[in-house]
């Protein structure tokens, strides 16, 4: 195993592990740790320091894992709870005053697609990413917020490294790098993140529909066209973390004021647009890839501008 040392200069790396259910009022999809488990390790693959937010019912099969894969020195895991997030109490009075929890469990003829992401998780992101800014424990030039299950192979082919969720991969080190020569969640992704000059990193997924009430409350009059920023990698420097994580904060407060309730990738959308000159935007039209032999597989053009590709293409040194 690498070890990273703080005079390497490379980015730190900001995520999450929490196993919430939609049946709870903080809202999740329920899912344990061995779900993340074989995409995670890609991330780690790119031998970067990284900071771990998580909660007691994920900290022991976390521990193990990290102990498994990573020295001591190069990773640290903050047991957080959601709920002491600053913006706890008006989240969870939105929810309640819906009428769709009694007891704070969502009531059983509620789909549970209304519940099942959670809110308090989503828009910390920001401010976890801003707190490890201030903190930089490993003195980088560059961090970066990434999804812990971002890597999996609904999105990302398997022929390229992408892995199976809830699938036990991890323990197949052929699957991964170095041994997976095919495999682009290398140091040479981290070397990319690392060396990186430009604007605040944003992800844009073409053709994303914004709620019109967000728009109203955040986005500056006359546009007609907004660029959706999808949530699962975003970031650069400390100075242009410090800036947006300021106008999101300003955003959410005029949200959670008006007692609406949104997600970090609609706000954030709509909050770029007060400094666009902050942001380094990287465009794809497509979530599903274009590997034919693939598992995940749904009738893609080649020529389609995947997801994926922008990882396999731009995000390399």
């Amino acid at each position: 195993m690498n070890t990273v040392k703080k005079t390497d200069d490379k980015a730190t790396l900001v995520t999450a592990l929490y196993d919430h259910s939609y049946n709870e009022i903080i809202g999740g999809r329920g899912w344990c740790f061995d779900f993340y488990s074989p995409p995670f390790l890609n991330i780690l693959k790119l031998e970067l320091p990284i900071i771990i937010y998580t909660h007691d019912k994920m900290i022991g099969p976390l521990r193990n894992f990290m102990k498994k894969h990573r020295n001591a020195g190069d990773y640290r895991i903050i047991t957080y709870d959601l709920e002491n997030f600053q913006y706890s109490s008006q989240i969870l009075q939105i929810k309640k005053s819906s009428g769709n929890f009694v007891n704070n469990k969502l009531l059983s003829h509620i789909p549970h697609t209304y519940n099942d992401r959670n809110h308090h998780l989503c828009l910390s992101k920001l401010y976890w990413l801003n707190e490890t800014v201030n903190i930089n424990p490993y003195s980088s030039s560059n961090l970066f917020w990434i999804d812990a299950g971002l890597f999996h192979h609904g999105i990302f082919p398997e022929k390229f490294g992408g892995r199976e969720k809830f699938s036990k991969q991890e323990n197949r080190p052929e699957l991964y790098y170095p041994e997976n020569k095919s495999s682009i969640f290398t140091p040479n992704m981290g070397k990319f993140l690392s060396n990186y000059k430009e604007k605040f990193l944003t992800i844009i997924k073409e053709a994303m529909p914004i709620n019109p009430i967000i728009k109203e409350l955040i986005a500056p009059p006359g546009y007609k066209h907004i660029d959706y920023i999808v949530g699962g990698l975003f970031g650069g420097d400390p100075d242009s973390i410090i800036s947006v994580y300021k106008d999101f904060d300003e955003g959410l407060q005029v949200c959670l004021d008006n007692n609406f309730l949104t997600l970090e990738e609609e706000l954030l959308s709509c909050v770029a647009l007060k400094h666009p000159h902050l942001y380094n935007k990287f465009y794809f039209s497509q979530w599903w890839h274009d590997i034919k032999e693939d598992v995940a597989y749904y009738d893609v053009d080649e020529n389609e501008e995947c997801f994926y590709k922008l990882f396999k293409n731009n995000f390399q040194a």
